[in-house]
């Protein structure tokens, strides 16, 4: 067979995790190909929405990973619980007996019923009570097939041109790597024309361990070591194995963590207001986004924005940051949004166990050195060169260009072998 395009995510691999002690095998095909030293990735949470389309959340409309949005909730099944639900949560909240394995319990039988109305959809820490408010921008459906997202993608040329691929990337692959190898490696004598894959410990570990630990040398020899032993696996089947692998955005050492729960729950108390009733809001690890349902809830919004702690650890969303870094202000993402300073964690949040926090976290503004990841493409037809900084959405004209499809009709990227 002739040749085979591997893209592969390696989650959160920062652009300096790529050394020759650590990754030899990563930093030779670096040296032998296109190495982008630095990737800045797209804002928020969905950078597979820019990967495959080539554009930003400005045109996908997808930012966040959740979206206050009722209508299409996967979690409308829990409506009519709601009121005794929200009790849970409160009691959850205050650490009564027995709350916290009422809690797993429920957690555990809705991430398995909501599968039934999405793609792929968990509760993570979201409160149970609200869960019927919140739907998901990526995977309610498929992102791999036609349609998968809001403008067109890779997969819709792909399936146009009757090209063969395969995607083990999330939420297909689920954090198992082990899995994910097995399956490649199975694969390979099929004859795809591309594979779309994700390896996840880098992610799971920067954020258990931090970026700067010990730890970090081990688990990015470990992604190294993976690459390698696929390049050895396809190529005793393919003429040409051609690598696109990146970094989709970086990891930041946790220096601080603020509890913005605990001061939007006073804010509200010294006004009189209710959460749930007056307003909501949502904890992304680096974000707090915030929904007005009354004038109680106006109130408790026009103190938070003028809390001094938030303004010393984060800035509030306005149009010219929106602009700059290309998303929307809408009622789905939030009527307000704070997003935290790098380093800064909002901790607890919806996504991580209320315990211990992590060390590592990623979700800053984009363009912060700690959130910037890494590109290489290497295969007979590159030339080497180096490139000192790229878009995440310029990966998706430079898969486009290697398995010989045009790129989707809302593409603003520019291939990485016409840089």
């Amino acid at each position: 067979m002739k040749a085979v395009t591997l893209f592969v995510i390696l989650d959160a691999f920062r652009w300096d995790y790529v050394n020759a002690k650590d990754t030899p095998f990563l930093y030779k095909l670096c040296e032998e190909g296109i190495h982008a030293k630095e990737l800045v990735s797209t804002a928020g949470f969905t950078q597979r929405s820019g990967i495959f389309s080539g554009t930003h959340p400005d045109v996908t409309d997808n930012l966040t990973l959740f979206i206050h949005q009722p209508k299409t909730s996967p979690f409308a099944f829990t409506r009519p619980y709601a009121l005794p639900l929200s009790l849970l949560d409160e009691i959850y909240r205050k650490g009564w007996p027995l709350s916290l394995e009422a809690d797993f319990l429920l957690r555990r039988f809705f991430n398995k019923k909501v599968l039934s109305h999405a793609n792929f959809s968990a509760t993570g820490n979201v409160k149970l009570g609200w869960l019927n408010q919140f739907s998901v921008s990526e995977d309610l459906v498929p992102i791999y097939e036609s349609k998968g997202l809001p403008v067109m993608s890779i997969f819709d040329r792909l399936l146009e041109a009757n090209i063969s691929y395969a995607y083990r990337m999330h939420p297909v692959s689920m954090g198992n790597d082990d899995e994910i190898m097995a399956e490649l490696i199975a694969d390979a004598p099929s004859g795809r024309r591309l594979y779309c894959s994700q390896f996840s410990m880098p992610d799971i570990d920067g954020h258990y361990f931090g970026p700067d630990s010990a730890e970090r040398h081990q688990f990015t020899r470990q992604a190294d070591f993976r690459i390698q032993q696929l390049d050895a696996v396809f190529k005793r089947h393919y003429e040409d194995v051609e690598w696109v692998i990146i970094g989709d955005h970086g990891m930041t050492q946790v220096t601080k963590t603020l509890d913005a729960e605990t001061l939007i729950l006073k804010t509200a108390q010294e006004i009189g207001a209710k959460s749930g009733r007056d307003f909501l809001y949502f904890l992304d690890s680096t974000m707090l986004r915030f929904w007005v349902k009354s004038d109680l809830g106006e109130r408790v919004k026009n103190k938070l924005s003028q809390n001094e702690k938030l303004a010393q650890n984060g800035v509030v969303v306005d149009a010219a940051l929106a602009q700059k870094y290309r998303f929307n202000q809408s009622k789905k993402t939030g009527d307000w949004v704070w997003w935290a300073n790098a380093g800064v964690m909002l901790f607890p949040d919806y996504f991580h166990a209320k315990r211990n926090p992590v060390k590592g976290m990623h979700g800053y503004l984009p363009d912060v050195r700690s959130a910037l990841g890494f590109a290489v493409v290497n295969g007979k037809r590159i030339e080497a060169k180096k490139i000192d900084r790229i878009s995440l959405i310029d990966i998706c004209p430079t898969i486009c260009e290697l398995v010989g499809i045009a790129p989707p009709d809302r593409n603003e990227g520019v291939s990485l072998m016409r840089q």
